[in-house]
């Protein structure tokens, strides 16, 4: 058992020290063709691989008490990296806006629309008039309440006809008219939710639900979680 444990531990220093040097390099000027080569040129931002550096390195760390030696090495590092970079501490800049700002700001929230889905062909060029927008036919809406994962209004319809949510489709909605769920639509240039309505009142109901494959990954973070927590116990009972 022990000798097991001993071909974990030096497997995971040899990954993780063979694995950080490669990444290092990528954070140089003359890594630079390096990221215009697929599957880096689809990172936004080179630095989002700092997380792995700080966490190879951190990994390594824990290498570094095993004697005085190391440990007095590691620390001088730990000093040396505070001291060399303390004028980076204080911020440059500051940028101060209240909450106005950011509830009127409709640029998106990336660098490239990466987190867009595919079906959305023309991005909204302003504001939309209303959350709930009648295509053809002759509706009111009325009672309308909505937030970001829901929705909720009546429709009284005059005649059957379709209606538009001023909300971009994604993998998830599910609507309901009078309780019962109805097929919802997104083949607009938008990708904007659409369906049909007859006439009549019409109680109107959306919300944004998991997905079962978004389920199957929260099962497996938790499953994650338990075991990871489980095998402490575990070792410390060892």
């Amino acid at each position: 058992m022990k000798l097991l444990r001993t071909d974990i531990s030096s497997f995971i220093y040899l990954f993780s020290l063979t694995s950080l040097f490669p990444l290092v390099y990528l954070t140089q000027n003359s890594s630079y063709l390096l990221w215009q080569i697929p599957p880096l040129n689809m990172i936004d931002f080179p630095y989002r691989i700092m997380v792995l550096i700080i966490f190879l390195a951190s990994t390594l760390s824990g290498y570094l008490a095993r004697n005085k030696i190391s440990l007095f090495l590691g620390l001088f590092l730990v000093v040396y990296a505070v001291v060399g970079n303390f004028s980076l501490i204080s911020p440059s800049g500051f940028f101060r806006k209240n909450d106005a700002y950011y509830y009127t700001n409709d640029a998106t929230t990336t660098a490239k629309d990466e987190l867009t889905p595919n079906w959305v062909i023309e991005k909204p060029k302003s504001r939309y008039a209303s959350k709930v927008e009648i295509i053809f036919g002759r509706a009111e809406i009325n009672q309308l309440l909505y937030n970001s994962k829901s929705i909720s209004f009546q429709l009284k319809a005059l005649s059957a006809g379709s209606l538009q949510i001023n909300t971009i489709y994604f993998p998830g909605w599910k609507f309901k008219m009078n309780n019962k769920e109805i097929p919802i639509g997104y083949n607009n240039p938008r990708g904007l939710i659409t369906f049909a309505f007859p006439q009549g009142t019409n109680q109107i109901s959306g919300r944004f639900t998991e997905t079962p494959l978004r389920l199957a990954a929260d099962i497996i973070s938790l499953m994650a979680i338990i075991f990871i927590i489980s095998r402490l116990i575990y070792v410390r009972k060892g």
